[in-house]
């Protein structure tokens, strides 16, 4: 991605996952929630990175909306290390709630899904809402 004058740049590494709510996701949560995607990650590859950002896109069936969670290869291994330990390889799960709160849900629990269906989930490393749609690294680095 380049600015309008083609004299910065900003490199991407764009991952896609297919929604998970309707396929995965109790009846009774699904219309508390937009987007949940899944993604198999290498740490190695991550720590490797030389992009400037990495984005998880999750598009919702049912909303018809594109979520993004938009991060430096830096901070995405240092909140998988904080949830997962430091394995070669993260499963991760994104979770977008129809609240506009996202969530890094692999591992979780019936109940702390119920807590966040109801929006009453709170833990300070699994919380990605920060990152959601968030553009402005990337609009910085192209000014």
């Amino acid at each position: 991605m380049t600015n309008s004058k083609n004299n910065k740049a900003v490199s991407l590494q764009v991952k896609y996952s297919k929604d998970y709510v309707i396929t995965h996701m109790k009846p009774e949560y699904q219309n508390k929630f937009r987007a949940w995607g899944w993604w198999t990650l290498n740490r190695d590859r991550i720590k490797k990175s030389r992009v400037d950002l990495w984005v998880f896109v999750m598009q919702s069936f049912v909303e018809k909306t594109i979520e993004c969670v938009v991060l430096s290869p830096p901070t995405l291994l240092m909140i998988l290390k904080r949830i997962h330990g430091n394995k070669k390889l993260f499963q991760t799960y994104m979770l977008v709630g129809c609240n506009n709160k996202c969530w890094e849900t692999r591992g979780l629990n019936a109940e702390k899904t119920k807590l966040i269906a109801s929006d009453h989930f709170k833990c300070a490393d699994r919380d990605l809402t920060s990152f959601l749609d968030n553009w402005k690294p990337m609009k910085q680095k192209l000014k």
